[in-house]
């Protein structure tokens, strides 16, 4: 697996890219379930699966009071990565400029920098841009207008909860 913080290495993949966006704390099922679409789409494109993560949580920059303990590190979450067979992770460092784009201009950037990119699985709940300002609904139309296809990937539940990063750091600060 290919790991990068540089979202030009991508621009030099020629097989279409299959993206799975998020922060993928934990690598929970939830997370699971959009990277393994991520692949098998990859798969049947006789692409490429890379997964677009951040270096640090967007609260760390943005409110360091406010920051979540994470489930993994980094090096944790890469090596948990390379055994869901994906072939790359972008670790893109997470900055107040990256913050402040509208998420107009960083679906702009993923399209500008990465040429071969054809799809984007996301989570239900995935928010991007300055102040969240975007949503799946919103990456879905931009993401059209450049010819690329979003799928938002469905919530996994159990016992009829859904599974997120928020409910495991609850479960695990209460032991």
């Amino acid at each position: 697996m290919k790991i990068t913080t540089d979202l030009r290495l991508l621009g030099r993949e020629r097989r279409p890219v299959v993206l799975a966006a998020g922060f993928f704390d934990g690598l929970h099922l939830g997370h699971r379930r959009v990277i393994d679409e991520t692949v098998a789409e990859a798969r049947r494109l006789h692409g490429s699966a890379w997964v677009l993560t951040f270096d640090k949580h967007p609260m760390k920059v943005l409110r360091p009071g406010s920051a979540p303990l994470l489930l993994t590190s980094n090096h944790h979450k890469v090596q948990l990565l390379g055994k869901l067979c994906v072939d790359g992770c972008l670790l893109m460092p997470f900055t107040r400029r990256l913050a402040a784009m509208s998420p107009e201009a960083f679906v702009e950037l993923l399209s500008a920098a990465v040429p071969a990119l054809k799809r984007i699985f996301v989570g239900e709940n995935w928010r991007f841009g300055h102040r969240e300002e975007g949503d799946a609904a919103l990456l879905v139309k931009l993401a059209h207008r450049r010819s690329i296809k979003v799928t938002v990937v469905k919530p996994v539940r159990t016992g009829g909860v859904i599974v997120s990063s928020t409910r495991i750091r609850g479960k695990v600060a209460s032991g």
